[in-house]
């Protein structure tokens, strides 16, 4: 059974089981996400790691943001306040496995990030 329809702008679509599941994007001129200004993609490198990460969030600007990185269960491991375009992280003292990464821009102009961090040593 396909749901999906291809006249909307949708983001991404899952199969999940026998279901589909699609993220449609509202494109009108009230949605504020849609609205806000594009924010080049953070990198995170060297990923996979085994200590020391960069985040690097391609701005050439310094805005003020909040970086979270939380374990798959939920559990925040880390949190820190940066005005910085570069950030050097010492994730040595995490156990192997994925971690998520969520940038949240304390300009309400710019949208928050995430990405996945993988630690392997």
């Amino acid at each position: 059974m396909n749901f999906i329809n291809l006249e909307l702008p949708y983001a991404d679509a899952y199969d999940i089981g026998d279901e589909k599941i699609a993220m449609y994007i509202n494109t009108t001129e009230s949605n504020p996400i849609v609205n806000k200004p594009p924010v080049s993609t953070f990198s995170i490198y060297p990923n996979p790691t085994d200590g020391m990460v960069i985040l690097d969030f391609g701005l050439n600007r310094e805005i003020e943001k909040q970086v979270t990185i939380y374990s798959l269960t939920g559990d925040l491991v880390y949190e820190q306040l940066t005005d910085k375009d570069l950030l050097d992280l010492d994730v040595s003292n995490l156990i192997n496995g994925v971690y998520i990464v969520k940038i949240n821009y304390l300009n309400p102009d710019l949208t928050a990030q995430v990405q996945r961090l993988m630690i392997s040593k």
